[in-house]
């Protein structure tokens, strides 16, 4: 166990950029080259830096955890290739996956879009599920790899859950290190236990939704020419999936039962 507490290091790896040159703008060849390649050269620095990095970690096993963290590309929900179905509106299912390169284990949480989304309160949610069945009491420090999506990572319900995660070894010394800079030597440091500050933790996480989040009417009536090509078996659940005129129509048959 570490005397000093557990720590959690965070990567935060800049979003891809591509270079965009203005029409107006008066570069030359040489000029647009010498751009060029000061890109490549940054981004094999970069990437030789984040492998320096990874190797530090694996050193030691045993007492660290180094993850990866990203979701997937949205996947469209059914799976046609007809060209019947190709403009067609069909659901998204997200696919939030963890890679351990400590153990080289991977743990996806899959949810479809009637069930869960893909913004700041579902994100951290898989992160505190993965950290509850993974983190062991010897483990001292915590290296988190994910992009600077706003959306997803870099938010503060994201922060929060790194804080909580913090809070649930009992040696805590609650220091939280991130760096969104390869070029940065060293990790700048956050204190929770600031002098004349007291932090509250929940002591557990509620449920924010409990029914099915509604898709639009458009979508929902798309999937239903789209059952003809939908094995039998799946046909239920396309026919029973909430849309934005359910309680509408539910509304309507109350009215004229009455």
């Amino acid at each position: 166990m570490n005397p000093h507490g557990t720590k959690i290091r965070i990567f935060l790896k800049p979003c891809c950029k591509r270079q965009f040159f203005n029409v107006n703008q008066q570069l030359t060849p040489r000029t647009v080259t010498f751009i060029l390649k000061n890109t490549c050269l940054k981004h094999l620095k970069n990437t030789t830096l984040k492998k320096k990095d990874k190797e530090n970690v694996l050193q030691n096993a045993v007492t660290q955890i180094m993850i990866c963290v990203d979701l997937q590309k949205c996947l469209p929900t059914p799976v046609l290739t007809n060209s019947q179905s190709f403009c067609s509106l069909k659901l998204w299912t997200y696919n939030y996956t963890l890679y351990n390169a400590t153990n080289k284990k991977v743990t996806c949480m899959m949810c479809d879009e009637p069930k869960s989304g893909r913004g700041a309160n579902e994100m951290p949610s898989g992160m505190l599920k993965w950290a509850l069945a993974t983190i062991k009491p010897q483990h001292e420090e915590i290296f988190i790899w994910s992009d600077n999506c706003p959306s997803q990572n870099r938010n503060i319900v994201m922060v929060m859950a790194y804080f909580w995660i913090l809070k649930i070894f009992p040696t805590l010394k609650c220091l939280l290190y991130y760096k969104t800079d390869f070029d940065c030597p060293e990790f700048q440091k956050v204190n929770l236990k600031r002098t004349g500050r007291r932090i509250v933790f929940l002591e557990e996480f509620t449920s924010i939704r409990c029914e099915l989040n509604p898709i639009s009417t458009e979508k929902f009536k798309h999937l239903q020419k789209l059952l003809r090509w939908i094995p039998k078996q799946f046909h239920d659940y396309y026919r029973d999936l909430v849309h934005q005129n359910t309680k509408a129509s539910q509304g309507e048959e109350e009215a004229d039962y009455d």
